[in-house]
């Protein structure tokens, strides 16, 4: 529905082909960047008590013939700026085997807000919070999980060709498991500055800095650790 003043717009989808979500979250916790997984990708898993396993987790699987679904609402405006919900369940059924290992119960819920101010200035802010599930081996009583949230806000200005932009990003994953197993459970915080300079329609150069620390229950030997890393990235883009 389109106003004068306000559009909205309302959208559901039914999906197939999603259930292994949620595996590299558990296992893995989150990554700070923005890689995406193609249809036939998979995910690097973390070691386990400081063996090198090689393992990769495939999410794009269908073992179980239930499909997910996704439902998304949006509301704009010139003068308020953008918001959306979007809440989506891969419906995986943990009890269910597959070619990939055993499926997982993945749903989350997000709320993002989008607003552009005079002088170039950009604000872009976003809640996302969900659980994960599986079967902790062959006893079907045991689960094997955590529930996750993140919370960004990014403000951005551009200047000419170059945009300068600051992002700021709180992470918590809860262990919800009933086994004995390795710890799920961690917490942490990310603040990115980037600069992005637009050389035409086609070609960006981008340098940015990063810095993240975090605490995390199971680390090597599943003993609990914590981590603070900063990374500075040069990266040249073609956009086409």
């Amino acid at each position: 529905w389109r106003g004068d003043r306000l559009t909205l717009e309302a959208s559901g989808q039914v999906f197939f082909a999603n259930d292994r979500s949620g595996v590299a979250l558990s296992l893995r916790g989150f990554a700070a960047n923005d890689q995406n997984v193609g249809l036939l990708g998979g995910i690097q898993l973390p070691d386990i008590a400081g063996v090198r396993t090689d393992a990769e987790n495939r999410p794009f699987v269908e073992s179980d013939d239930r499909p997910g679904f996704a439902l998304g609402f949006s509301a704009k405006s010139d003068r308020w700026g953008s918001l959306r919900a979007y809440v989506s369940d891969n419906r995986g059924n943990p009890d269910v085997v597959g070619s990939e290992g055993r499926l997982w119960d993945t749903e989350f819920f997000s709320l993002a807000y989008h607003k552009a101010f005079y002088g170039g200035w950009f604000v872009s802010a976003q809640w996302l919070a969900g659980r994960t599930e599986t079967v902790a081996g062959p006893d079907l009583a045991l689960t094997f999980g955590s529930d996750f949230e993140t919370t960004s806000l990014l403000v951005a200005r551009d200047i000419g060709p170059v945009r300068l932009a600051v992002r700021g990003e709180l992470f918590d994953q809860d262990d919800t498991s009933t086994c004995l197993c390795p710890p799920l459970g961690e917490s942490g915080e990310v603040v990115t500055a980037a600069a992005t300079w637009r050389l035409g329609d086609h070609h960006q150069f981008i340098g940015e800095l990063q810095h993240i620390s975090g605490d995390r229950d199971g680390g090597p030997d599943n003993l609990p650790f914590s981590r603070n890393e900063t990374q500075f990235t040069l990266a040249y883009r073609i956009v086409f």
